[in-house]
């Protein structure tokens, strides 16, 4: 749809087709649709195709006689665009003539003379142009006449001047100049002119102009024609060359750079000329003047357009997913194109051509770092190389991925053959259950943790420069280790500590571990079975058990544990007591820690024998038999397995010491008292006694005694003590088959000795020595029957009535009274 409402259409069924009927000077909005024959598609995105140029209007051409350049004007468009002149000789033998504008006006130089040109006007915008204006018909200045002779009529001092026909010549008019300012001219259709009236011996000036009806040709040398040029490519210099000129013996190029003050120029008197120091990218006018030997030429112009700057390469970026990298740089002024070209350090080469400032570099061979260059194009030549640029490709896919396992951690070491641009590596690990791993380094291995035995995994590994990830690597199919066995179960202890499981497909071999709570451990194995049996366990420890598979030589990981409780150990440390009161025995030992129960059994050399049951670490046995020896052994049992039974302990049924052992004191006779012990009889037949009695002297330790009696089946005992002292007293019984314990010792002490030192003051004050083991004293009035009590005290002395001569004194304990002792009356 154009922008003034004009709709236009085209169908095809191939991928292009063509739009005609185009208003020049207007868009095109464009839109597409597809259709199958019965249905039709939605549009697709709007694409605006911009307005052709319309011919340029108001045409005028006017030239410059003396000059034959030809300045041509129209009316400029509403918006900006570029003009080019075409100036088309009608011979067809000579070249046409151009030039270009951006504004109303283009001025062409190179114009031959004589000719008659069509002059039209295109506009273009970008790599559009419209169609050319009508043409103007131009006819340029007529050629000067050549060949130019003269003949002296002798006689009548005349001159009949003479020459060949010029191009675009209508008449011709000849110039005579001679001394004193002679000068005469005739006119003339035709080739020839005569002079007369000249003054004999004198030197004349001819020359010959030719006229059109708009101009008349230079009677200096002509303008050169058939100007042309051609740059040397890679230098700043270039060969102007020229077809040769009527009366020139000499010829000057000058090129002046447009919009600059630098020139240059060269000279030759043949027909072509080099010009160096020719600046890139610029546009030069050249002018080349034909010489004689007193006048130039007006020159005739051109343009020079030298080979494009080389362009500056702005960024290179990777197209990521491809072997294609991007280069774009700074647009150089009148480049008709652009190459751009990398090669690598192996030596391979890629380019690509542009008509804009970027360019995509295809089929680049990845890990490679190439070096880039981009030249301008010209219409004859092409700019130096830019400066370079590297840039490095893709990494290549990695190689000879390999996988193996890693036992003690259950993971997998991925390694391969690295890519030489490659900075980092991306594994990733897909099993079959749709769970994905991952690990990421900068090396060329890395360990995927947490693998999940037994399942089998596609591994790739994908390189990763700064700005890109390359191909991945083929995939490498990798089985993890295997599961550890299922259903593990162990057999009591008793019944062999066999241990037994699910086997697993593929397993090298199989390891049980039991681990007791110490820390220790054992282990069985085997190759082709699902079961094997501990044979070193411990007594009396629970042990973890735990089942490996072995697959390249690799240990899965463990089983769940299962307990497994071995037998308890045989108990220790046995030992047996008397019960008296009971006339039973009570058994002890060290448990072992995995028994439940205990059964103890006591075996009599009389055959008969006696149990007990516990869950503890004793046990009392009933009615044992006095004076027999049994065999004692504990039997521990755990909840399936009885333990080994205890060493045997060797008990004796010995009698029980006496019970209720007494002593009856009497009174204290020559510092002695006599004790009456008794004791209950044991009950056990034909029991004997013994009475032992320990203990010291007048409380010091230096003088010790030992009393025992004879054995006696008497149950009493009498034996004397000094006074004041301390003993124990125990009871032993015995009979046939052994001695029993002591009896609970009874602690006494006999009664104090009468005390010493007596003083007997006259005023009535009595004192005395302390006396071991006293804890009262008593002094008595003997002159009386029975004698009289005058003090009882703990204290060392005592006061009495006065006048009293027979006082005696005793000291007493809680056992009985010291024998009395007088007291000596001091004067």
């Amino acid at each position: 749809m154009g922008a003034g409402g004009d709709i236009l259409n085209c169908n095809s069924s191939g991928l292009s087709c063509m739009l005609t009927g185009l208003v020049c000077g207007q868009h095109y909005d464009i839109l597409m649709t597809a259709s199958d024959g019965t249905c039709v598609s939605p549009n697709s995105d709007l694409f605006r195709q911009s307005s052709v140029p319309c011919p340029p209007v108001n045409v005028t051409t006017n030239l410059d006689c003396g000059t034959n350049l030809l300045m041509v004007s129209w009316n400029l468009a509403a918006v900006p665009l570029n003009y080019t002149v075409t100036a088309m000789p009608l011979a067809g033998h000579i070249s046409a003539v151009t030039c270009h504008s951006n504004n109303a006006s283009c001025s062409l130089s190179g114009l031959q003379c004589g000719h008659i040109y069509n002059v039209s006007v295109r506009a273009s915008h970008g790599s559009c142009s419209g169609a050319c204006s009508a043409p103007q018909t131009v006819h340029t200045v007529p050629c000067t006449p050549q060949s130019l002779a003269t003949q002296i009529e002798c006689g009548t001092n005349s001159l009949l001047a003479s020459w060949n026909a010029s191009l675009g010549a209508t008449s011709y008019t000849a110039t005579v100049m001679g001394p004193n300012g002679f000068y005469d001219n005739c006119t003339s259709s035709n080739l020839t002119c005569s002079f007369a009236g000249l003054q004999c011996a004198s030197y004349y000036n001819v020359t010959v102009t030719s006229q059109d009806s708009f101009c008349t040709s230079s009677p200096r040398p002509c303008d050169t024609v058939g100007v042309t040029n051609f740059l040397l490519c890679d230098t700043d210099a270039a060969i102007v060359s020229w077809n040769a000129t009527a009366g020139a013996v000499a010829y000057t190029v000058l090129a002046k750079e447009i919009g600059s003050q630098h020139s240059t120029s060269c000279r030759n008197s043949t027909t072509l000329c080099v010009l160096n120091q020719l600046n890139c990218g610029k546009m030069f006018s050249l002018t080349v003047l034909a010489e004689d030997t007193t006048c130039n030429s007006t020159g005739s112009t051109t343009f020079l357009m030298t080979a494009p700057c080389p362009p500056v390469i702005q960024d290179s970026s990777l197209i990521c997913g491809t072997n294609s990298t991007s280069l774009s740089w700074s647009p150089v002024v009148n480049a008709t194109g652009y190459i751009a070209n990398a090669t690598s350090v192996s030596g391979h080469t890629v380019s690509c051509n542009s008509s804009v400032a970027t360019c995509t570099l295809t089929g680049l061979l990845c890990s490679e770092t190439y070096t880039a260059t981009v030249v301008a194009q010209g219409s004859q030549c092409h700019s130096a190389p830019s400066p370079s640029i590297n840039f490095t490709t893709i990494p290549c896919a990695p190689e000879n991925v390999s996988a193996s396992l890693v036992c003690w951690s259950h993971s997998v070491l991925v390694t391969w053959e690295g890519s030489p641009t490659a900075l980092t590596y991306n594994v990733t690990a897909t099993g079959q259950d749709g769970h994905t791993h991952h690990c990421h380094t900068n090396t060329t291995s890395c360990q995927i943790l947490n693998i999940h035995c037994g399942e089998i995994y596609n591994i790739i590994v994908t390189p990763h420069s700064q700005s890109c990830a390359g191909p991945p690597s083929a995939v490498y199919s990798f089985t993890a280790g295997l599961c550890p066995p299922s259903n593990v179960t162990v057999s009591p202890a008793c019944e062999g500590s066999t241990v037994s499981w699910s086997p697993v497909t593929g397993a090298e071999m199989y390891i049980a571990i039991a681990t007791a709570d110490d820390g220790h451990t054992h282990n069985c194995s085997c190759n082709n079975s699902n079961s094997c049996n501990f044979t070193d366990l411990h007594c009396g420890e629970t042990y973890s058990v735990t089942v490996v598979t072995v697959d390249r030589g690799c240990w899965s990981v463990p089983s769940p544990g299962v307990n497994l409780t071995t037998v308890p150990c045989a108990p220790e440390n046995v030992s047996a007591s008397l019960v008296c009161w009971s006339h039973s025995v009570l058994v002890t030992w060290e448990g072992s820690p995995t028994a439940l129960t205990y059964n103890v059994t006591a075996t009599g050399q009389d055959g008969h024998t006696h149990h007990c049951h516990t869950n503890t670490t004793s046990c009392q046995i009933p009615n044992i038999h006095c004076g027999e020896i049994y065999n004692i052994i504990v039997t521990p049992h755990s909840q399936s397995c009885a333990g080994p039974p205890s060493a045997v302990y060797s008990f004796t049924a010995a009698p029980c010491p006496p019970d209720s052992v007494q002593v009856q004191l009497l009174p204290m006779n020559n510092e002695q008292q006599v004790m009456h012990f008794n004791w209950t009889a044991t009950n056990c037949a034909d029991t004997e006694y013994l009475l032992e009695l320990t203990g010291n002297l007048l409380g010091d330790d230096q003088y010790q005694f030992k009393i025992s009696s004879y054995w006696t089946t008497l149950t009493y005992y009498e034996t004397p003590l000094p006074c004041s002292s301390s003993y124990n007293a125990t009871v032993k019984s015995r009979s046939s088959a052994s001695i029993s314990s002591p009896s609970e010792a009874i602690s006494r002490t006999t009664a104090p000795c009468p005390p010493s030192g007596l003083l007997h003051s006259f005023n009535s004050t009595v004192t005395w020595n302390a006396v071991v083991y006293a804890t009262n004293y008593t002094v008595y009035n003997n002159a009386v029957s029975p004698r009289g009590q005058l003090c009882d005290t703990a204290a060392l002395s005592c006061s009495v009535p006065g006048g009293l001569t027979n006082l005696v004194i005793t000291a007493s304990n809680a056992f009985g009274e010291s024998e009395a002792r007088s007291i000596s009356l001091s004067k």
